[in-house]
C-alpha cells in the first residue's frame, strides 16, 4: 500500500513539473510580448499594428515593461 502511495505521489509531482514548465513558458515576458504583437498584427494589419505598437512602447516604456 505504501509503495502505491509513493508511486502516486511521484507521478503527481512529475505531472506538476510539466504543468509548471508550461505555465512558465506561457507567462515568459517574451511570450507575452510576442502575443501582444500578434494581436496588433491580426487586428490592425502588419504594418500599422507593429508601428503603432512600437510608438506605444517608445512613449510608455516603463508601463509596458511592467
Amino acid at each position: 500500500m505504501t509503495d502505491n502511495v509513493e508511486r502516486d505521489i511521484a507521478r503527481t509531482r512529475g505531472e506538476l513539473s510539466v504543468t509548471l514548465a508550461a505555465l512558465e513558458r506561457k507567462l515568459a515576458a517574451r511570450t507575452i510580448i510576442d502575443e501582444g504583437l500578434n494581436m496588433f498584427k491580426e487586428t490592425l494589419g502588419d504594418d500599422y499594428g507593429l508601428n503603432r505598437g512600437l510608438e506605444v512602447v517608445r512613449a510608455n516604456p516603463i508601463p509596458v515593461a511592467l
